[in-house]
């Protein structure tokens, strides 16, 4: 004679079973912690005490700076509006199209939330024409509703040889790729000099990964006069 089987008996004992329950609720809320994360950074509302990442990079205190002229004009909303101050940037070959902010403080914090605007000129770096302009922004691979977090997505693919082009109000500046390079951002630091006049362009590794950074440096070319806004 067949016995009947209660179709709802677990077969499973019970201690077993109680460790695949606890591992399978950690597994659900490993999955819902990652899956918020990613939607609140999509939307660049994680908490500054929650990143594990900061952007913007460790400039060294003996960094050569530009003249003291680079910082000079009205301040508006917090940031700088001197017409030759840079104010939108384009790399056709790898499709960066981005504004620039111009803040006045150093300050990281400060200078991480702009990021959530676009990309910023680090504060005592030259102005266009006129000494090294430093400039460095977000770059991600996952999905982002705010575009900032895209500012400088294909840095890493650029080529020798490409060309940038970097807005002021009045001109258009043009600068060419001369170096692309991944350096170790606790050990390297960009040379700002008054001397020089380029452009560097940091960004990220990798989300998540601040200890190394992609760095390129562009000569500058010419410029010319624009009409109209560059964006």
């Amino acid at each position: 004679m067949f016995r009947r089987v209660n179709p709802s008996f677990n077969l499973m004992p019970k201690k077993p079973r109680l460790i695949f329950n606890i591992v399978q609720f950690i597994l659900i809320v490993l999955v819902v912690f990652v899956v918020t994360f990613i939607a609140l950074y999509a939307v660049g509302a994680v908490p500054n005490s929650f990143k594990f990442f900061v952007e913007t990079p460790i400039v060294s205190t003996s960094t050569p700076q530009a003249s003291s002229g680079s910082n000079a004009g009205p301040v508006v909303d917090g940031f700088l509006s001197s017409p030759n101050l840079p104010q939108w940037i384009r790399i056709p070959s790898i499709g960066v199209n981005s504004v620039i902010l111009n803040p006045v403080t150093t300050d990281v914090a400060s200078l991480d939330q702009d990021l959530l605007r676009g990309a910023i000129r680090y504060p005592t770096s030259g102005v266009l024409g006129q000494g090294t302009v430093f400039l460095f922004g977000h770059n991600t691979g996952l999905p982002a509703i705010n575009p900032a977090y895209k500012t400088f997505n294909g840095l890493r693919t650029i080529k020798t040889g490409a060309t940038i082009e970097v807005d002021s109000a009045t001109r258009r500046y043009f600068y060419t790729v001369q170096s692309l390079s991944l350096v170790n951002s606790t050990t390297a630091y960009v040379t700002i000099s008054a001397n020089n006049n380029e452009l560097i362009i940091s960004t990220c590794n990798v989300f998540g990964a601040k200890e190394q950074r992609y760095i390129v440096h562009a000569a500058f070319t010419n410029s010319q006069p624009i009409t109209g806004q560059g964006a």
